[in-house]
């Protein structure tokens, strides 16, 4: 194999005296820089890709990408040294140019040795997966407003069966100015295909027995990465094409490959009587299991695509120690099975956005095992454990199941508790030893917590959730203590818990006012990544509502002691939702209210504006400040 690739480096070298002699092409002539595209770091002039699936199931694929630098930061970021991934072991890679046109018009040629086949940084410790290969390309000749070529070629050497489909990014952080998908096929297979986040149809024609589509774009904006605070994917303009019939036939071949892998070799049985030796309920066995799958065996993260959805023996994975999340699912199923608690598998989109017409797998890159022996809904993931992973993050998520022969594709509905975060509680403030310069601060709070709020979500996880959270509450109030948190109820729909603190300080010095700001609601969605610091957005901003926040806070203050000043009252209501902060005295007690409305799942960019005054004015301390004296 490496014979035969030095060998075609070797032809690349000789090909290269001839591209130097080349004309600079008139896309590249004529290209616009720095003045028409002012703070960008590069430009795709040209973004070309070629699909041909043949008649005895090889697929070729061909590539084409020309950018033009305008900054040195694209120069920096690696950007100049793209990777090409193939499999050696059913694919041949053809590197057809990879060359540099200089801003003076000279053309530069890689070299055979700027060329450097290496193995993914992601798959150096999986030895099973070592036919995944990376071929480095170092472009040479780089500099500001030169333009990078690259064009190759990736043909199988294997049919690929069955083809999974495909799912291509038609978006990146820099401005491409023609793009242009083509997907030719056999006259007689059928090609399903949909746009994500665009509308977008093909051009179709037939010729010589086969069907040729063509997708061809031009002028298509950047997006900008740093605003997402969820995966990317999510917001990127995609294609999603397939040649399967329906999703049966999906799920029916991906159960088929799952069934194969799940064996009972003696090992297996042997590590599972192990991980649950002294554990008693079913609940901790699985927890116990879990957790060894999640922490002791090293993840593969790479495409499940690449593997064509096949995953090793399960006696294979515990024995070796790693492998993909479907690798490691089969993994936790096995394991299961021989300490005889049921479950079933899935796959999830990594993306709510999903196009439920066309049937592939490609976008349906989460693992989830499902856990029957347990009187509440469990799903695991092979990667994360429960406070990371749980049911909340696949609400309206679709998936296929794999638990059934055929089965469609469908949305995952939890339950229709509403996401609901809500505190109240009573807080007195009183003289500490007659010290007329601090005041200590104690009570009772009670939270109720149900949808995304409620830790049950996390069953293995929902006391120490609770008193992480407690803990955190009591700090915000002028540094208190937890010195007592009672469980009053716990189930899926809603959870409750009180807690008691103590030890709260508030002081003043020099006869000034005691000066005290109102705590924020601890778990609240402003604790969130939303980059509030941005005035505006292009892109919509992930809330995962509807959701409703309640904090109801009474103090009692000493007899001798007045408010005298306190938060005006605020309430703002606009089309993503609503806001409120109400703060009132009566009979030595001040009584402080805060609301948080929000009707949607995303906020979008026309809508941020109002959303960020609403979010920006509960943070701010003018509107929780008060003081007495």
């Amino acid at each position: 194999m490496q014979k035969k690739f030095f060998f075609m480096l070797w032809l690349f070298g000789i090909q290269t005296f001839l591209w130097s002699q080349a004309e600079l092409p008139d896309y590249i002539k004529n290209a616009p820089g720095m003045k028409e595209y002012p703070g960008q770091e590069a430009l795709v002039l040209k973004q070309e890709m070629t699909i041909t699936i043949h008649p005895d199931g090889k697929i070729t694929r061909h590539y084409l990408t020309a950018h033009k630098i305008l900054t040195d930061y694209f120069i920096g970021s690696r950007a100049c040294d793209p990777k090409i991934s193939w499999n050696t072991a059913s694919q041949k890679l053809k590197i057809i140019q990879a060359r540099t046109y200089m801003s003076d018009g000279r053309v530069v040629d890689c070299q055979a040795n700027a060329l450097n086949q290496i193995t993914p940084f992601e798959l150096e410790r999986a030895p099973d997966y070592m036919h995944l290969q990376q071929l480095v390309v170092t472009h040479v000749g780089v500099e500001r407003l030169a333009t990078l070529v690259l064009e190759y070629e990736i043909t199988d050497s294997i049919a690929s069966t069955p083809f999974w489909g495909e799912e291509i990014e038609l978006q990146t952080d820099k401005p491409i100015l023609n793009q242009k998908i083509t997907i030719i096929l056999p006259e007689s297979i059928n090609l399903k295909y949909a746009a994500i986040n665009l509308q977008f149809e093909p051009q179709m024609k037939t010729q010589g027995g086969q069907k040729v589509y063509t997708f061809v774009r031009q002028n298509i904006p950047p997006i900008n990465f740093l605003e997402s605070n969820v995966l990317v994917k999510e917001h990127l303009q995609r294609l999603v094409f397939s040649t399967f019939e329906a999703w049966t036939a999906v799920s029916a071949q991906l159960r088929n490959n799952v069934i194969k892998a799940i064996d009972n070799a003696p090992s297996l049985k042997k590590a599972a009587e192990k991980l649950v030796q002294g554990k008693l309920s079913v609940r901790e066995k699985i927890a116990a299991i879990h957790q060894f799958v999640v922490m002791q065996t090293h993840p593969v993260q790479w495409p499940l695509t690449d593997f064509g959805y096949q995953p090793r023996p399960a006696s294979r994975v515990y024995e070796s120690g790693y492998g993909h999340d479907l690798d490691r699912a089969v993994l936790l199923v096995a394991l299961l099975r021989e300490a005889g608690i049921a479950s079933e598998m899935a796959l999830f989109s990594s993306t709510i956005s999903c196009a439920a017409n066309v049937p592939t797998p490609v976008p349906f890159s989460e693992v989830r095992v499902k856990v029957k022996d347990v009187p509440d809904e469990v799903w695991l993931s092979p990667s994360k454990s429960l406070d990371q992973q749980n049911l909340y993050h696949l609400q309206g998520v679709a998936y296929i199941d794999l638990s059934e022969k055929k089965s469609p594709l469908s949305i995952y509905q939890y339950d229709s508790v509403p996401n609901s975060c809500a505190v109240s509680g009573t807080l007195e403030l009183k003289r500490e030893n007659d010290n007329k310069s601090q005041l200590c601060l104690s009570g009772t709070l009670e939270m109720e917590l149900s949808g995304k709020y409620n830790p049950y979500i996390r069953p293995a996880e929902a006391e120490k959730q609770m008193k992480r959270l407690g803990e955190k509450i009591a700090s915000s109030l002028s540094g208190a203590k937890v010195t007592g948190q009672k469980i009053i109820h716990l189930a899926a729909e809603k959870s409750i818990f009180q807690l008691e603190i103590q030890g709260g300080k508030v002081s003043a010095k020099n006869n000034l006012p005691f000066e005290w700001v109102m705590p924020q609601m601890m778990g609240s969605i402003l604790e969130e990544r939303l980059s509030l610091h941005r005035s505006q957005r292009t892109l919509p901003l992930a809330v995962f509502g509807p959701l409703t926040e309640k904090f109801h806070l009474t103090i009692k203050l000493p007899t001798d002691l007045k408010v005298i000043h306190q938060p005006a009252d605020y309430q703002k209501e606009v089309k993503c939702g609503r806001t409120m902060i109400k703060v009132a005295t009566d009979d030595q007690q001040l009584i402080f209210e805060r609301e948080l409305k929000i009707n949607n799942r995303w906020i979008s960019p026309a809508d941020y504006p109002d959303f960020r005054e609403m979010c920006l004015r509960l943070l701010g301390e003018t509107g929780s400040l008060v003081m007495f004296k």
